[in-house]
């Protein structure tokens, strides 16, 4: 799924199977020119690694991934916008389509071995989450990487376990999340009825 309204003039460079849109950048360059870009080297090397995964739930908490995911690197804050975040019928972490809304989390680099984990932890199998493509924004950067993100499969909204709860928030401090965006997480520990 790609989002939409992007300058017509705007061009990608190619990372494998993943993207980095720099607006203006009209001429197509090899990943080495990344490196002389005016922007935070650590950040760069990040984003040019060849598997990104955003998280939004309890797999921004890091000790779950740690456990979930040894050796995974912590990226920068991420943003899907015209999406928003809910609890499930199930009691888990979801998001939606929601024109307006937007979702914040974070961007792991992944290995081969961590997807094959994950995907057990998500329950693809089972039908419980979807795992697709999206493209999600870097904050600090505002460009747009083409990342991996689950998707719920129960649409139905609900109310999250406590400790499933404290989960989530102790993640989304860990990774820095904005202040301002806390009580959209927060709001859900008793299935958001202002929702």
């Amino acid at each position: 799924m790609k989002s939409r309204g992007r300058n017509p003039e705007e061009r990608s460079l190619t990372m494998g199977r993943h993207f980095v849109f720099f607006y203006g950048f009209y001429k197509q360059e090899s990943l080495s020119a990344l490196a002389s870009l005016p922007v935070p080297l650590n950040i760069v090397s990040f984003l040019m690694r060849p598997i990104l995964y955003f998280a939004y739930g309890s797999n921004m908490n890091l000790d779950q991934m740690a456990m979930r995911c040894p050796g995974a690197e912590l990226g920068p804050v991420g943003r899907l916008h015209g999406w928003k975040y809910f609890i499930n019928g199930d009691g888990y972490a979801g998001i939606e389509r929601a024109e307006g809304s937007e979702v914040l989390g974070c961007l792991w680099s992944l290995k081969e071995k961590h997807w094959r984990a994950l995907d057990h932890y998500e329950g693809v199998a089972g039908g419980h989450y979807e795992r697709i493509e999206l493209d999600v924004e870097q904050v600090a950067l505002g460009v747009t990487v083409l990342c991996w993100v689950y998707l719920s499969c129960n649409h139905e909204y609900g109310v999250p376990d406590p400790r499933y709860q404290q989960i989530v928030m102790d993640g989304a401090r860990q990774v820095r999340l904005p202040a301002d965006y806390l009580p959209v997480l927060e709001c859900w520990a008793n299935g958001c009825l202002d929702r």
